[in-house]
């Protein structure tokens, strides 16, 4: 029998999806500083991509110590069985779907 811990794929995906943000942002940023004659929009954009990437950065961990804290001892496993350990208690649940 085969066990993951849960939510390990929805994770993969939403550190993907942050990365793929903080490069945009960080690119954005770039452009501003080098590219744009205008140095008010160059300073708004740079103003603004540190609240971007400072707010997903703590949605991300806020997200992580979530899950974290919800679901503290339990593991899948591949027959579809949830499995959770509480202070040397072990009961497993049969889910559906």
């Amino acid at each position: 029998m085969t066990t993951a811990t849960i939510d390990q794929q929805n994770w993969k995906y939403r550190r993907r999806y942050l990365v793929a943000v903080t490069a945009f942002v960080m690119g954005l940023m770039l452009w501003a500083a080098f590219g744009v004659p205008d140095k008010e929009i160059a300073e708004t954009i740079i103003t603004n991509g540190y609240y971007v990437l400072a707010s997903f950065t703590a949605i991300y961990v806020f997200g992580a110590a979530w899950e974290g804290r919800r679901n503290f001892g339990k593991t899948n496993t591949v027959d579809g069985t949830v499995t959770t350990t509480v202070a040397s208690t072990t009961t497993e649940e049969t889910t559906k779907g």
